[in-house]
């Protein structure tokens, strides 16, 4: 079951979260400015992209990240499109994104508090919308700051892979979290920064039949915000078929040994999951 963090251990959190940004982003100010400038170079546009995502208590905040693709990609883009997106990106973009370095300016989003160093990936608005009606649980990860990395990147689970994976360990995260797991965890991402989730497949190359991926950040990118979204289709297009039908109809069983140990630990959580449409019942004996 989940466990609330101490206010001290929450400080000494965010005491690191600062520490750590801040020193990220001083000793690697060469590196950001270098990026600045191939980005710049590479194609027109704006150096930075912003998106709209989902944070701590279903707050909104925009994410900052280098721009890996062309301005010129359509906002009106066809569902045929999304299959595709390799032709919007710029060569410098496919670089960013295979090796994580388009996340570096989410050290400003740390440094600021609207996300922290670990922590769930935050999602956009509307596939949170879309998640929550079929992944029991999904909103739980709104219970903390999103981070940079997580449980679930440095296990690969990141890009093209299970979204209910990715959630089991987010909860994985959330109910054991300790400084000394988020400790574990910035270790570990250096080694897991390289995604292999992604393919960038040349359409004159690709086999006749053969069917491409469009990872879910790269869609995100090109359909920028909640809004475009909903008026493309795009979420309707691409995540089905990451999800499957997997039978999920939003009800959850939450069981404990005791009735007092539900309306001690785990009251405010079943009630906020109510909130958010879920059908919750309650196994427990009733001292």
């Amino acid at each position: 079951m989940i466990e609330v963090s101490t206010m001290y251990q929450n400080y000494l959190k965010r005491l690191l979260a600062i520490v750590l940004s801040l020193a990220g982003i001083i000793l690697l100010g060469w590196l950001l400015i270098a990026l600045c400038i191939a980005i710049k170079l590479d194609s027109p546009g704006p150096v930075l992209f912003r998106q709209k995502r989902v944070g701590l208590g279903k707050s909104h905040f925009y994410i900052l990240k280098f721009r890996t693709m062309r301005t010129d990609t359509p906002k009106d883009m066809p569902t045929h499109l999304l299959a595709n997106p390799d032709q919007y990106i710029t060569k410098v973009g496919k670089f960013l994104r295979k090796t994580s370095l388009d996340e570096l300016p989410q050290l400003f989003n740390v440094l600021f508090g609207s996300m922290s160093l670990v922590g769930p990936r935050p999602e956009v608005p509307h596939f949170v919308e879309y998640f929550r009606e079929i992944i029991p649980l999904y909103m739980v990860k709104h219970y903390v700051k999103p981070g940079m990395t997580g449980l679930a990147q440095v296990k690969g689970l990141r890009g093209d892979t299970s979204v209910e994976d990715r959630i089991h360990e987010d909860i994985e995260y959330i109910e054991n979290w300790s400084l000394a797991m988020d400790i574990a965890i910035l270790l570990k991402t250096p080694f897991k920064a390289i995604n292999k989730s992604e393919h960038y497949v040349d359409p004159e190359q690709k086999a006749e039949g053969e069917e491409e991926s469009a990872p879910t950040d790269v869609v995100a990118e090109k359909l920028d915000g909640e809004e475009t979204l909903r008026r493309e289709g795009g979420a309707e297009d691409v995540v089905p078929e990451r999800l499957g039908d997997r039978g999920y109809r939003g009800k959850i069983l939450y069981a404990a040994s005791t009735m007092s140990h539900i309306n001690n630990f785990h009251l405010r959580y079943i009630e906020s999951l109510r909130r958010d449409g879920y059908r919750v019942k309650i196994m427990a004996r009733g001292d």
